[in-house]
């Protein structure tokens, strides 16, 4: 099962673990890789997963400041659309 994680389709990962799940709900590492296989899934998640330790959390500190602003900005459009 690690080998479909490794090298294989997520997809199919995912139905091993659970499978695996399913004859032993008590298996700890079935239930964490299981975990990993979804995360895998997600085209977004394997985009920020390839990116180096440094880099990845470089820009996400580089784009602490646009946060405060985005928040604003969302409050604005709630307002006036309850208003409306």
């Amino acid at each position: 099962m690690r080998v479909l994680l490794a090298f294989g389709s997520a997809r199919d990962a995912v139905w091993a673990f659970r499978e695996v799940l399913r004859l032993d709900p008590g298996m700890d590492p079935a239930r964490q890789l299981l975990v990993v296989a979804l995360k895998r899934r997600n085209p977004l998640y394997r985009a920020v997963s390839r990116l180096p330790a440094g880099l990845g959390s470089r820009r996400i500190l580089a784009l602490l400041p646009l946060i405060p602003p985005l928040i604003a900005a969302f409050v604005v459009i709630a307002v006036a659309h309850w208003t409306i």
